[in-house]
């Protein structure tokens, strides 16, 4: 029975806990937002590979073993995060053509929105206590939770959510580009920074069930699935 490659095993998972947050993205009915998150998804699985391609060539050049290996891996990670960044430059652009569409005058968060924002933090770090990662881990995790919540805080405005969105897309575009890639930490920076979009999303639908009803389906659900893909980018993070 064949199997898939290691590679194609990573992006698999994400793909599959990726596509929830897809259907989410639709209930916009904007083809921009949709392709927005169409190519952010595709760079972070660049980023994937990449990442996997690069791991084996730096174990084999530490190691002194399999040069050709190691070259090959090296080439072909630095080939893969080229694409990923590539694909994050045409998701900032569509990013950039919805916010054009954003009404003028949007809904600014009140007392009552903010306390459905607690209800989605204390969802999240319950999540977060349930998964195998160190409790120093969980903590930085829910710094960038912190950061997130705080781009819809009091008197905010979907408009303020999507510049979070264009900052975080940007800031992970640099961050991928740096000689180190934002992987030299025990989490890795360029994972934090997607999981912080992800949950920027799902702060996203939160706002939207909250205001626009009809630019809404299944409030509690589309909430879920987002934090289960914010999940699985954190769990691959640490491992």
């Amino acid at each position: 029975m064949k199997e898939l490659t290691r590679e194609h095993r990573a992006i698999l998972n994400f793909k599959l806990a990726s596509a929830q947050v897809r259907a989410i993205v639709g209930d916009e009915e904007n083809i921009m937002f949709t392709r927005f998150y169409d190519a952010f998804e595709g760079g972070i699985s660049y980023f994937i590979q990449s990442e996997l391609n690069i791991r084996q060539g730096e174990r084999c050049r530490a190691l002194g073993v399999k040069p050709e290996i190691q070259s090959a891996a090296l080439a072909q990670g630095a080939k893969l995060n080229k694409k990923g960044i590539e694909m994050l430059g045409i998701s900032q652009a569509m990013l950039g053509e919805f916010i054009k569409t954003i009404a003028k005058e949007e809904p600014s968060t009140d007392v009552k929105f903010q306390a459905k924002l607690k209800e989605f933090q204390v969802d999240v770090r319950e999540i977060l206590s349930d998964l195998e990662i160190k409790a120093s881990d969980a903590k930085e995790i829910d710094g960038v939770l912190t950061e997130v919540i705080a781009a819809a805080g009091p008197g905010k405005t979907s408009k303020d959510l999507a510049a979070f969105l264009a900052a975080k897309v940007k800031a992970l575009a640099e961050v991928r580009g740096t000689a180190g890639r934002g992987a030299e930490t025990n989490i890795a920076i360029w994972k934090l920074v997607a999981a912080a979009t992800l949950l920027a999303l799902a702060i996203w639908v939160v706002y939207k069930c909250y205001y626009s009803r009809w630019r809404c389906s299944k409030s509690e659900k589309a909430v879920y699935d987002t934090i289960l893909a914010f999940a699985m980018v954190v769990f691959c993070a640490c491992e």
